[in-house]
């Protein structure tokens, strides 16, 4: 049987389950590794706890990954006392990487580059649910936009939308993001999520999708400049990522920004009168957030995890209701991506000076 029919996690490839495997084997099973470290004298103070607190976490998310893959539910049964008790036996290797002993150390401070390691298991489980939350995410913002302007699309279908609909999605298989398995693939991409006509209109719809609003609010008024005044200005901001052009000299670009849609409108393979209006950024411009607040997304996700335990699309759990928490509107959007984009410039202009012979160190020394 193979790695994808007998994981019991269809969210996880086996590239990050082997990932997740020997980062965990680089860092405890090293020469110079956690459990060789548990062994020398406890220095400085409280050393060893944090050893112990860190290698204890990483078994049980060990434990957790061999379970998601599908492994034998017997032999995890008996890992399952080294979760619990981490220095009384060793768990299966996978192969030995140098760690430094710097590194080691660090590990049990919560710093340094084994510290990283040690934390990639998690980061493998947060990726499956950050694809998990983006599919229900893009799906209730496509089906939010489609009747927004009074359009309509039968739930999850496979279909294209017909020639001459009032509303129709013109790019990613010219139809909503369905709730399904089949369309996980979608969530990573790096283009447009939406590209929209209604009545002769575009509208260029980037979906957002955060597990709390109150917790990314608290996140925004902490970590965005203070010089953004209101709290969804400073939301946006930091909803807002930047990334490469993919024409021209490369430069940054703000997601969603003019020059951003400009960028990526190419690629999305839409009827070229549609495109050049969205190009001349003829089009509205919305990015639509959707948390476990919105209403229906609760009931989406039971859906979905009831389907990635292999019950059928049409026997999941019915999911009718499509709520969003918040848009921004193309206004909104223009003056939150300049603010980032002098951000941007104000700080490659800082360090362009720094590394320039007339920067930092080139004051006239002072006198005797």
């Amino acid at each position: 049987m193979g790695f994808k029919e007998r994981r019991r996690q269809v969210f996880l490839s086996e590239e990050q389950y082997q990932f997740a495997l020997s980062s965990y084997q680089e860092v405890v099973y090293a020469p110079d590794g956690l459990l060789e470290n548990l062994k020398k004298p406890e220095d400085p103070p409280d050393w060893h706890k944090s050893l112990m607190h860190g290698l204890g976490d990483g078994q049980f998310n060990l434990l957790l990954m061999h379970y998601a893959a599908g492994d034998p539910i017997e032999p995890l049964r008996a890992q399952l006392g080294e979760a619990v008790a981490p220095t009384g036996g060793e768990l299966p290797r996978q192969g030995r990487h140098k760690t430094q002993a710097k590194d080691t150390v660090d590990t049990g401070r919560g710093a340094g580059s084994s510290h990283k390691a040690v934390q990639r298991t998690r980061q493998v489980f947060g990726t499956m649910a950050h694809i998990a939350t983006g599919l229900v995410g893009e799906h209730m913002v496509d089906y939010h936009e489609l009747k927004r302007p009074g359009g309509s699309f039968p739930h999850d279908s496979s279909h294209r939308f017909t020639t001459g609909a009032s509303v129709a999605k013109l790019n990613c298989d010219k139809r909503p993001v369905n709730l399904s398995i089949e369309d996980l693939p979608k969530v990573p991409h790096k283009g447009i999520d939406a590209v929209w006509q209604h009545r002769g209109g575009f509208t260029v719809t980037e979906a957002k999708a955060r597990g709390s609003l109150v917790v990314l609010e608290a996140v925004a008024a902490n970590k965005a400049p203070k010089e953004l005044k209101s709290l969804d200005d400073k939301t946006l901001y930091l909803l807002l990522s930047t990334s490469a052009a993919e024409e021209g000299d490369g430069k940054t670009l703000v997601q969603m920004s003019k020059e951003w849609v400009h960028d990526r409108i190419s690629h999305e393979r839409i009827d070229p009168a549609a495109e050049s209006f969205i190009r001349a950024d003829r089009c509205d411009r919305r990015i639509v957030l959707v948390t476990f607040e919105s209403d229906g997304a609760v009931t989406h996700a039971q859906s979905l995890t009831e389907m990635e335990l292999g019950v059928p699309a049409e026997e999941a759990l019915a999911h009718e209701a499509h709520g969003v928490q918040k848009v921004w509107p193309k206004s909104a959007i223009n003056n939150a991506a300049e603010f980032k984009k002098n951000r941007m410039l104000q700080r490659q202009q800082r360090s362009a000076n720094q590394s320039s012979p007339s920067g930092k160190g080139s004051k006239p020394r002072k006198g005797p």
